[in-house]
């Protein structure tokens, strides 16, 4: 896997962590979607997106931001985003997936500024979130395969 970009030596050093769930999750990708796709892993701990999935055939690209949790995906009736990445994605990031992966299942949505403007916040853990209903999700890893290649024709 590649870093979004490569820094000069000359700046600052940057924290560079890849979990063991990333690292798995990016593999699965990258079998399932096959030769003319490139995952792209964020190197930095504190950047706001974990991967750029590109099709390297045309050159496009979206991004793609992945959560692991424990337990059941439909423990809980809707998902919560940081406030915070809400906000870098609608500033820097003009195709962005939010994907949620759980013991039993993978759900995901495409971020859409009218959707998520008009979902509600909260505060949790001293953190302004952002709660995505569950029947907002789509559900199923062979689903966000076909969405990804469709996007990226």
């Amino acid at each position: 896997m590649d870093s979004f970009i490569s820094n000069p030596k000359s700046e600052t050093k940057t924290i560079s962590i890849i979990l063991p769930t990333e690292n798995e999750f990016s593999i699965k990708l990258k079998n399932a979607l096959g030769r003319n796709y490139k995952i792209i892993k964020s190197r930095d701990k504190y950047n706001l997106i974990d991967f750029m999935i590109l099709n390297k055939v045309n050159i496009k690209h979206i991004y793609l931001e992945y959560k692991r949790r424990n337990g059941n995906n439909r423990k809980y009736s809707s998902v919560i985003i940081n406030e915070c990445k809400i906000r870098a994605i609608k500033q820097n990031y003009n195709r962005c997936l939010f994907v949620f992966e759980y013991d039993n299942s993978l759900d995901f949505i495409k971020y859409d500024n009218e959707v998520f403007s008009s979902l509600n916040g909260s505060f949790v853990k001293n953190q302004d979130v952002r709660q995505i209903p569950n029947h907002l999700l789509i559900e199923s890893f062979d689903k966000l395969i076909e969405f990804l290649k469709s996007e990226l024709k």
